[in-house]
């Protein structure tokens, strides 16, 4: 019984590490641009506030995604929502949209 639970033990401490190392060194997200002000920003307002879905005074959802602060603020709804292609609504992201949009949550959702 102490032997499976050590085994048990083991085998998911290697898993997370190895999940965990791949989040860090993804290799699509080290190469793939990223950054908010040259390709996250313009997709947002291209595909969720040019809509009005998300424009001034837009209470769908996470609200208004006009500034930095409020996409930030809404950073892990996108990114979830893009991958599940639920959102945005209307409209199609391409692959590579979506991939940027993820690897910019997931190195930080940094302002850059």
């Amino acid at each position: 019984m102490k032997k499976c639970l050590l085994f048990t033990i083991v085998i998911t401490t290697i898993i997370a590490a190895v999940v965990a190392c791949k989040r860090i060194n993804d290799p699509v997200c080290s190469l793939l641009p990223a950054r908010f002000s040259v390709e996250v920003n313009p997709i947002i307002q291209n595909s969720c506030t040019s809509s009005g879905c998300h424009g001034a005074g837009s209470s769908n959802g996470p609200g208004e995604l006009l500034t930095f602060d409020q996409v930030k603020n809404a950073a892990a709804r996108i990114k979830r929502a893009v991958e599940d292609k639920t959102m945005p609504k209307g409209n199609t992201l391409t692959n590579a949209q979506i991939q940027q949009i993820s690897c910019w949550v997931d190195n930080g959702a940094r302002n850059d």
